[in-house]
């Protein structure tokens, strides 16, 4: 992990825009990631360093945006890189952060994934259609920071998908809008589990019903035209199966 928080690290500092902060949640590592943070730190100001024991990667990212003081949040796996040192400059000239919306682009694929291959650019613009069936990658979505308080903490029940479950969350209350574009380089080989995947899947109807305030005994959700006709199907089968 070392060697990559160092690109992380740089990725950072060499953006052209520089009113941001640079959290790392440091999960008491034994190598030299927090002794390499604690080096920058003395030179960059904006870096800050959380460590202490966590329950995973969206415990982390829950006390990461607990500290944060910005007005956007934006989450970097520790081998993860922006695509081009102008990259914020750039969103903010352009006036992509003037609303309240969810804004989201790409991502460069660096090695195989399940869902992508090697140099995939993943994946274009999403509707609700689209986001029930896969997600948009975490490492290409800027977050209003109103989330914290409009959305709340990511679930630690889906070690690997609290971050699409709390996307389809977040465009149950948010305009997302797409900027066509590579946000960050995305290195595949993390953390994965099939049977999270599986978990959140299953229980993916009745997450959305809660999400969008939807009425079960509503018959325009089975209209071959909605958004919802695929997902409400899936969960009038589980209830046919349940009994």
């Amino acid at each position: 992990m070392e060697a990559t928080v160092e690109s992380c690290l740089q990725t950072v500092i060499s953006q052209e825009y520089k009113n941001v902060e640079h959290l790392f949640v440091d999960n008491c590592s034994s190598d030299g990631t927090v002794a390499l943070i604690r080096k920058y730190q003395q030179k960059h100001p904006h870096i800050r360093l959380l460590t202490g024991k966590d329950q995973g990667i969206y415990d982390a990212i829950n006390k990461g945006m607990d500290h944060s003081f910005g007005d956007w949040l934006f989450f970097l796996g520790a081998d993860d890189t922006f695509c081009h040192d102008h990259l914020l400059s750039d969103l903010v000239a352009e006036g992509w952060f003037d609303q309240e919306t969810v804004v989201y682009g790409n991502v460069l694929i660096k090695g195989d994934a399940p869902w992508a291959k090697d140099g995939t650019v993943y994946d274009g613009p999403f509707t609700l259609e689209k986001l029930l069936q896969k997600n948009i990658c975490h490492q290409a979505v800027f977050y209003p920071a109103s989330v914290k308080t409009k959305i709340g903490h990511y679930s630690l029940k889906y070690p690997v998908t609290a971050d699409w479950d709390y996307n389809l969350h977040c465009y149950s209350r948010y305009r997302f809008t797409y900027v066509d574009r590579i946000m960050t380089i995305f290195r595949t080989g993390g953390k994965s589990s099939g049977e999270d995947l599986f978990s959140f899947y299953r229980e993916m109807p009745e997450k959305v019903i809660e999400y969008f305030n939807l009425d079960p005994a509503n018959p325009a959700l089975l209209q071959i035209n909605s958004p919802f006709y695929a997902i409400f199907k899936r969960y009038l089968n589980q209830k046919q199966e349940a009994r």
